[in-house]
């Protein structure tokens, strides 16, 4: 069936997708065998779609990247717009996007109309230095010299000699386009004749070519070149990620130094800029596939937005809670939660490490490790809980029960993990205390004198020795496993 089908790139993609996810389902049940068998045949029919991209990247590979742009058909298409290259993504099928094919066509979207060859640093350069603009604007290239003011004509379908009269957008001429030249005439993605007219004639331009702008005699015009150069992904890209460091100085600077009781104009400077960033994501919501909930449920399934979605109710709970605390007392809370909005600012700006393709690598290694701590956390709790019931049992016997007894079973063991020893505790040498009970217990336990029990310092050192064994094992053990799936 998938060999008699008219588009094999998108059906194999398809029974991937589907696959994959029944491999998942299958995996939940206990099916591990059905879940194997399943993962493969996914495996097998991205494959598919790597080889037949392959072949027509060799052929052409100007048609190869607008393959990538078709759409798919009903029903997995039903609003007409999901590409390959978006159902590839949105599945995960990694083994495709990595293609050569996806990833040049990635690299032509990222630059825009800038040429591919042209060095990062150059255009970062040149998007920071409008003096010179002018002058250094010459040190890139461009894959089109077409002026993006301007349209293609395309013929009519009722000529009669094949030549249509049209109005040129450029010269408002009614025009005829210059005959037996073959340079003027090309056929876009549908297959209509795009003309040129007589009066501005300009060659259109080949994909296969650089164009240069130029003071002298630049083959492309200038303000077509700063519209280019200023639209182009990369350099909004650049652009906010600049404007954000700065953001993160002032809000930084506002918390720290500035975070008073009277609201300060700088607080309003930033009030408004976290407002553009949330009419962003806003946008980012309205723009999605599918009707109002399906477009909330898409734009949650990215881990960063949900991430967005727990900064911005931090925000607003450090705003309602800006306009109802007063003194020094309350307010303390309101700094507090500042903080903690701005660094959940610094760590959203993660997220631009991810076009690198080294520093992108690394955030994505360290979100996975934060999982990964999760389970390890979990198994260190049982022998933290362990070790502390046993410190203060017997160095601090019959203790009343509070809610910080709680806090100090824990304290004391984790902080053993990353080598504070607590000697002087596990000794009973602690100094400033009292042995009066009369004095610590109405005071909750506090500074009480532990116990001298001489047999306890052992156990704390035989606990150290244990917990570090397991996490270096542990870690030992998970990338062993990671290797071997």
């Amino acid at each position: 069936m998938w060999e008699k089908c008219n588009r094999q790139i998108g059906a194999a993609l398809i029974a991937s997708a589907l696959l994959k996810k029944l491999s998942k389902i299958a995996k939940e049940e206990t099916e591990l065998e059905l879940s194997k068998y399943t993962r493969q045949q996914s495996r097998q029919y991205e494959q598919k779609a790597c080889d037949v991209l392959g072949k027509c990247f060799e052929e052409n590979r100007s048609l190869a990247h607008k393959l990538l742009l078709t759409c798919l058909e009903k029903p997995f298409d039903s609003d007409d717009s999901t590409t390959i290259f978006d159902f590839a993504g949105a599945n995960h099928l990694t083994t495709f996007m990595g293609h050569t094919c996806c990833q040049t066509k990635l690299s032509t979207i990222w630059r825009g109309q800038i040429a591919i060859s042209t060095p990062w640093w150059k255009i970062v350069l040149l998007i920071f230095s409008p003096l010179f603009l002018p002058i250094t604007l010459s040190a890139i290239k461009f894959r089109t010299l077409e002026s993006p003011w301007t349209r293609r004509y395309i013929m009519g379908a009722n000529s009669r000699e094949g030549i249509a009269t049209v109005k040129c957008n450029r010269c408002h001429k009614d025009t005829k386009p210059i005959k037996n030249d073959s340079s003027n005439i090309s056929k876009n993605q549908d297959g209509q004749t795009k003309l040129q007219c007589e009066h501005c004639y300009k060659p259109l331009p080949n994909e296969d070519m650089l164009y240069r702008f130029s003071l002298c005699s630049g083959e492309i015009r200038f303000f077509d070149a700063l519209f280019y150069l200023y639209t182009a992904p990369i350099s909004a890209f650049w652009i906010h990620g600049v404007s954000y460091l700065f953001f993160l100085g002032l809000f930084s600077y506002f918390v720290v130094v500035d975070l008073e009781e009277k609201t300060t104009l700088k607080e309003w400077i930033i009030w408004g800029w976290i407002a553009t960033f949330f009419f962003e994501e806003l946008r980012q919501i309205a723009n999605s596939k599918g009707r109002k909930l399906r477009k909330l449920l898409n734009w949650l399934r990215s881990g960063w937005n949900r991430f967005d979605l727990a900064m911005y109710i931090i925000f607003i709970i450090t705003l309602c809670l800006r306009f109802t605390r007063e003194g020094e007392d309350q307010f303390s809370s309101v700094r507090y939660f500042y903080s903690f909005t701005v660094a959940m600012f610094y760590i959203r700006f993660l997220q631009n490490f991810l076009v690198e393709k080294h520093i992108g690598l690394k955030v994505i290694m360290i979100e996975k490790m934060v999982f990964d701590l999760v389970v390890f956390l979990g198994i260190f709790l049982v022998f933290m809980q362990c070790f502390g019931i046993i410190y203060y049992a017997n160095l601090y016997p019959n203790s009343p029960a509070t809610v910080k007894l709680l806090q100090r079973i824990v304290y004391m063991p984790y902080w053993q993990i990353f080598g504070e020893t607590y000697l002087e505790f596990l000794e009973g040498d602690e100094v400033g205390c009292t042995r009066n009970e009369s004095i610590w217990r109405p005071a909750g336990g506090d500074r009480r004198c532990p116990e001298v029990k001489y047999w306890i310092p052992f156990i704390g050192g035989f606990y150290m020795l244990l917990t570090n064994v397991l996490l270096v094992n542990s870690v030992d053990c998970h990338v062993q496993v990671k290797c071997i799936i």
